[in-house]
């Protein structure tokens, strides 16, 4: 058996779903988020002509059109499938499961994976779900605070060769080997 962390990271946060079980809520990693958007784009809407004043036609998205929602719909249930499983992958119970949790997953041929068992630890799903997703967004959030250390510690390795205003703005120096 795994032991527990003592202490959380600082990209970690313990949450009390709404029937008191505890969960331990992690980060997704920045990189992931990005590649998670890029391999889950919203279709585009077809473009149709809209007349304007003056007798001309202007191009406008044609958001009503019966192909495109359909497409979006398929697309946003796709994408929240894979966000679920996205959260559900950054999110732990603390502790270990109930015996009558056990018990139940298996009465019923229910693996009792960890998503199984946190979804089974969920009383109210829309509620609890809710409260996940924000809590591993929240964690998940570039700050400014942590922008600005991540460039101190840039400049640090670097030898204070990259120079920095109040606002953590960046502007190479010019100092090189000639001068």
């Amino acid at each position: 058996m795994a032991k527990k962390r003592e202490k959380l990271d600082p990209y970690s946060s313990e949450l009390t779903l709404t029937n008191g079980t505890v969960v331990i809520c992690h980060r997704v990693e920045p990189q992931l988020l990005d590649l998670f958007e890029d391999a889950h784009p919203m279709p585009e809407p077809p473009m149709r002509g809209a007349r304007v004043v003056g007798g001309g036609v202007d191009m406008v998205p044609d958001e009503e059109d019966a192909e495109y929602q359909a497409a979006l719909r398929a697309a946003q249930e796709r994408r929240a499938e894979h966000l679920r499983r996205l959260v559900f992958d950054h999110v732990e119970l603390k502790g270990e499961p109930s015996e009558q949790a056990l018990a139940t997953l298996e009465r019923y041929g229910i693996e009792p994976t960890p998503e199984n068992l946190l979804r089974y630890s969920m009383a109210d799903y829309a509620i609890d779900w809710g409260l996940m997703y924000t809590e591993v967004l929240r964690l998940s959030t570039v700050t400014d605070e942590e922008v600005r250390k991540a460039l101190q510690r840039f400049r640090d390795q670097l030898g204070g060769r990259v120079a920095a205003d109040e606002d953590g703005h960046t502007e190479e120096s010019v100092q090189g080997e000639g001068g």
